[in-house]
């Protein structure tokens, strides 16, 4: 009987020993694990709203993160991550911005290699250690950075080029005939065109005839009209006494 409640015992005692021995071996293991992000940042120069994009790319299988593309808007940071990580090792990864046909938008075509290197720490667990080194390069670096320009094309007059148009679009005499535009303005007259009519035509034809010098001034020009009135009534008159002479002239002019 005693050697039949050893037996059964020694059979109950060993499920027990095997969790007390597996548990904890179990519990290390999801223990030794690690996490780790990679920020980058998107630097804009210029005033334009669009989004960019940078794409994470794991080379040999190596594990990514749940969202492998990062959309940003201008000018922003953003992370990739956490990659989680169950064993020590170096682990590579190419970060690129994607391009785009924005014109005058010039977008950095930087190629990032990113490895993440995880060790054994302290207290039995794992560490990881992040940095980059740009494309043909040697520095390293822990900034990601894409720094995309827009300038757009600003333009320049040239000689030759489109005409202004003047205010009011009137015109203004010039020398000839020709007229040019002022701002709203009238035409005015000047030598050589055709402006009034009556005496001043007539005048202005008799002064042309006759070779007298043309003033643009009106003063002269009824000085002129006045004394050619008084020169045509003491023409009529002096014909006027020929033909009639005043009676009880002198006697030697009597028969």
């Amino acid at each position: 009987m005693t050697l039949f409640l050893k037996k059964h015992n020694i059979a109950l005692l060993l499920p027990l020993l095997l969790m007390l021995v597996l548990f904890p071996l179990r519990a290390s293991a999801e223990d030794y694990s690690c996490t780790a992000s990679i920020p980058v940042r998107v630097s804009l120069t210029g005033e334009i709203d669009t989004e960019f994009a940078v794409q994470i790319s794991s080379e040999e299988g190596d594990p990514l993160p749940e969202e492998d593309v990062l959309k940003i808007r201008g000018s922003g940071n953003a992370t990739f991550g956490a990659i989680t990580y169950t064993e020590p090792g170096d682990y590579h990864y190419t970060v690129v911005q994607q391009g785009g046909e924005i014109p005058y938008l010039t977008y950095d075509d930087t190629v990032y290699r990113v490895t993440v290197r995880v060790t054994n720490n302290e207290k039995g667990g794992l560490t990881p250690e992040i940095w980059a080194i740009k494309d043909e390069q040697t520095e390293k670096t822990a900034e990601l950075v894409f720094t995309n320009v827009y300038n757009p094309a600003t333009p320049t007059p040239t000689p030759g080029g489109e005409q202004t148009p003047t205010p009011g679009g009137e015109q203004t005499p010039t020398p000839g005939g020709q007229q040019t535009p002022i701002p709203g303005g009238q035409p005015t007259p000047v030598p050589g065109t055709q402006q009034g009519a009556g005496t001043a035509t007539s005048v202005s034809a008799l002064l042309q005839q006759f070779h007298i010098p043309q003033t643009g001034d009106q003063f002269p020009l009824i000085l002129l009209v006045v004394l050619v009135c008084v020169a045509a009534v003491g023409f009529g008159y002096s014909c006027y006494r020929k033909k009639h002479p005043k009676k009880g002239g002198s006697p030697g002019n009597t028969k």
